[in-house]
């Protein structure tokens, strides 16, 4: 079953005297250069309020950094009390309750507005360790043979801008797929700064934005204002890095990767715990056999495993 994407005053510059007035043209000029002083302190405190805000935003930046890694090792369940324990908000804590009779562990991600496509990546090579079903091979396929040209002829992408993120994915690929990585060495390689990760995020980005813009009649009416066309929307929403993933830009990423996202969202609202979370699936459950896993709270996802039966 497919699901569907659902986000002064005025100054009077007229003069008071309407006589002669022999030094016109000096006060003229002198209000002039008056003016043009006023114009430059503007921009200058214009252009230090810019600053600023740029320098907290580093710092937010620098300290999410130090104090997250790309994505944890794995942490019980319960770990998330602690954030919820003081909230007046039932739903968080019956929520948790019920997560632990349901998953057995979770990943927490970076919460940098990159951290759905991590998730799902982890996720999916975490998966493809153990690979059965030959998924991999087909994952491995796709971004090998197909996806540098869907993305150059329906995404609008320049090839060589997108080489050096594909040449990495499909070496990282090739190494999982073939058996040539541990437990241990993929999650150190998917934990290492500026590395695969990030590598993997941003060329999920381009292609998920492809797939967008490749079938744009189909996501148009979901698009909000201000966007006007898909490509407009991708280019804000989607190919930017620390843009964080909207319904939209999840189902593009199932349809086009050819994966199930199910996501359990802790957000506090409602809800009957004898029915649990509300839980979407998105993406073609009968077109792959890889169903991800994830736990949505406000503004961030994580990751989820099922316990075994």
């Amino acid at each position: 079953m497919t699901v569907t994407p659902e986000s002064t005053d005025t100054v009077d510059s007229s003069s008071s005297d309407a006589g002669y007035n022999p030094n016109a043209s000096s006060c003229t000029a002198a209000a002039a250069a008056d003016d043009a002083a006023t114009d430059t302190i503007e921009e200058m405190s214009h252009a230090a309020k810019v600053q600023k805000t740029q320098d907290q935003m580093n710092a937010i930046a620098e300290a999410i950094q130090q104090s997250q890694a790309l994505t944890s090792t794995p942490l019980p369940i319960e770990s998330l009390l602690p954030q919820y324990i003081e909230t007046n908000n039932q739903y968080f804590l019956l929520g948790i309750d019920y997560l632990t009779k349901q998953y057995q562990y979770l990943r927490t991600t970076r919460g940098d507005g990159n951290c759905f496509y991590r998730a799902v990546w982890y996720q999916l090579c975490d998966m493809l360790l153990n690979d059965k079903d030959g998924e991999g091979q087909r994952l491995l396929k796709f971004i090998k043979e197909d996806s540098m040209k869907m993305a150059t002829t329906q995404g609008g992408y320049d090839e060589l801008a997108l080489e050096i993120f594909y040449d990495a994915m499909v070496e990282f690929l090739e190494a999982l797929v073939n058996g040539n990585l541990t437990q241990e060495q993929l999650h150190e390689q998917l934990t290492e700064e500026g590395g695969i990760s990030e590598y993997c995020t941003w060329y999920s980005r381009a292609l998920t934005a492809t797939w967008c813009k490749a079938h744009a009649d189909r996501f148009l009416p979901y698009l909000e204002e201000p966007f006007e066309d898909v490509a407009q929307f991708c280019a804000s929403q989607i190919e930017p890095v620390g843009s964080e993933a909207t319904m939209v830009a999840i189902v593009a990423f199932a349809e086009c990767f050819r994966v199930t996202v199910s996501i359990e969202y802790l957000d506090g609202h409602a809800f009957d715990p004898a029915q649990g979370l509300t839980n979407h699936i998105l993406g073609d459950a009968d077109a792959s056999k890889l169903q991800l896993t994830l736990l949505y709270r406000p503004g961030h996802y994580d990751i989820l495993y099922r316990k075994n039966k």
